[in-house]
């Protein structure tokens, strides 16, 4: 009997295997080499300064067709966005969120200072030259990969900046030494300025003023919302000259996120209005400055007409 069963078994499996056979069917080979990444990342590099930081780096897209980069998620800060930096007609360096990086068939695109680059906003911790972050980065098409970027300059802690990739240098003894400093520490400035304006104009203060006055509806998050937009004012590093509208700012900031929390309709909503006009004011001072060329002194307020087109 057992003999019968095995040669009945075997020419199951006879049969099974010759099927097989005529589908093509293979036994599964777990030997190849990976296949490369069609979107190659290079030369990475970011900045980090309290609240928010940059990452910098090439894309070089490998397949026959053309890719995007659309989207980037870190632990390291609050969220990542792709931005742009354009030099408008008056030479003002102005600051805009784009929706993708392109990636031509075949070709590379730098994201690099004064361009195309990697928003960090809210960065979580205090980062250092040296440190490194990682970074998730998705594709229209392509696989999304994660990488790790290091740190190549830092202000958490009073770190000069230095180029990516050059190792600290001691300018002690340069007679340039202070001058490029000064330089270097206006650049930050105006970044940070100039980063602030953009994150303080879509903070979304209009729509709350507007919900405040006209629904009279407080939601469990605008008290939040407010803490964090007045966190944003109080580290940036303000020219002597907007600092006035500044504090003046993150005061009323203040009694509303105070108001938002003890549900109190009616004393928010003055201050909702309040903050919103004086948001408006210091973003329009904001661009005067920048115009200038960062000079110190204070734009003037403009007028009410103005105003009025932007609310």
């Amino acid at each position: 009997m057992m003999t019968k069963i095995s040669l009945a078994l075997m020419a199951v499996l006879l049969m099974f295997n010759a099927i097989a056979a005529q589908c093509g069917v293979a036994p599964a080979q777990n030997n190849a080499a990976p296949a490369s990444p069609q979107i190659v990342v290079s030369e990475a590099s970011a900045r980090a300064s309290i609240p928010n930081g940059s990452v910098y780096l090439t894309l070089t897209n490998n397949s026959n067709d053309a890719d995007a980069l659309v989207g980037v998620k870190t632990d390291a800060a609050e969220s990542a966005e792709l931005h742009e930096t354009e030099i408008d007609a008056n030479d003002v360096m102005r600051m805009k969120p784009v929706e993708a990086v392109e990636l031509p068939a075949g070709g590379s695109v730098a994201m690099e200072p004064g361009g195309k680059h990697i928003m960090l906003v809210g960065v979580k911790e205090d980062l250092n030259a040296g440190d490194k972050i990682s970074l998730t980065l998705s594709f229209r098409n392509a696989a999304s990969q994660t990488v790790e970027v290091e740190i190549t300059e830092s202000l958490a802690r009073g770190d000069a900046p230095q180029e990516a990739g050059q190792p600290a240098h001691d300018h002690a003894d340069e007679p340039m030494a202070t001058d490029h400093m000064d330089s270097l520490a206006a650049q930050e400035q105006r970044y940070q300025v100039v980063t602030t304006l953009y994150l303080l104009d879509t903070a979304g203060l209009h729509d709350l003023d507007e919900r405040l006055n006209q629904e009279g509806v407080i939601n469990a998050s605008d008290a939040g919302l407010v803490n964090r937009v007045n966190r944003l004012l109080k580290v940036t590093a303000w020219p002597e000259a907007l600092q006035p509208q500044a504090e003046e700012l993150q005061a009323v900031l203040q009694q509303f996120a105070q108001a938002l929390s003890d549900d109190d309709v009616e004393a928010a909503k003055p201050l909702a209005t309040q903050a919103h006009e004086l948001q408006h004011d210091l973003s329009h001072d904001v661009e005067h400055w920048l115009e200038s060329g960062g000079a110190e002194h204070g734009g003037d307020h403009v007028d009410e007409s103005e105003q009025q087109e932007h609310k």
